[in-house]
């Protein structure tokens, strides 16, 4: 079911991922969104991260974390 949001809608928005790898198809996903409802709060949330080069493997398969993907001119820049 598809429910348009009203222009003025100043609400919460939730993006859902599969996977995010650097974070650019949410980031811009929450650019666009920001773009159309600027009142609008715009998170994300992924249900698993790819990890960086120097971190391991954590002991539980199953290890929550909170961050946040910023663009940086020229990159995007992913915590953790």
């Amino acid at each position: 079911m598809t429910r348009k949001l009203p222009l003025g809608f100043s609400g919460r928005l939730v993006l859902v991922d599969d996977v995010v790898t650097r974070g650019s198809t949410l980031l811009g996903w929450a650019l666009a969104l920001r773009d159309v409802y600027p009142q609008a709060e715009v998170e994300g949330f992924a249900v698993a991260r790819t990890l960086k080069r120097d971190e391991r493997v954590p002991a539980s398969a199953i290890q929550p974390v909170v961050g946040t993907i910023e663009w940086r001119p020229g990159w995007i820049e992913r915590d953790p």
